[in-house]
């Protein structure tokens, strides 16, 4: 597997960073962390839209939370710093045009992170690692 430098010209800064599970030395655990994670995301963040919709403050913090968990591991800070956002957002329930926006910018940082990432899933496992 090719392994792109920081120095190298051709490095793009992804939205996540996989160094965390990768010290793991378990590329199987890898890929199994990052598959549950591209599976399972998108399912909460439905749920998160469907209970903002509803204006179901508790339950959005408490879904916002969880994926607060399972970001954490793969070092996203975009999502993450967007998921506290949303917590916050969901305590106070002061503003819905805020949280609106908090929303949509979670949609479309994870649709960003879900290609990479898929991307990055692919070449492990093409690489035979695991």
């Amino acid at each position: 597997m090719h392994v792109v430098k920081k120095s190298d010209p051709t490095f793009v800064k992804k939205p996540y960073d996989l160094s965390l599970l990768e010290g793991l030395n378990d590329p199987v655990c890898l890929q199994e962390i990052v598959g549950l994670f591209l599976i399972h995301t998108p399912l909460m963040i439905d749920e998160l839209l469907a209970d903002a919709g509803k204006e179901d403050w508790k339950k959005v913090y408490e879904c916002a939370h969880k994926l607060k968990g399972s970001t954490g591991l793969l070092l996203a800070a975009e999502l993450m710093e967007l998921l506290k956002q949303i917590e916050a957002q969901a305590i106070s329930h002061k503003n819905t045009n805020i949280m609106n926006g908090l929303l949509q910018s979670l949609v479309s940082a994870f649709s960003k992170l879900e290609i990479s990432l898929k991307e990055d899933l692919q070449r492990i496992k093409d690489s035979g690692i695991g």
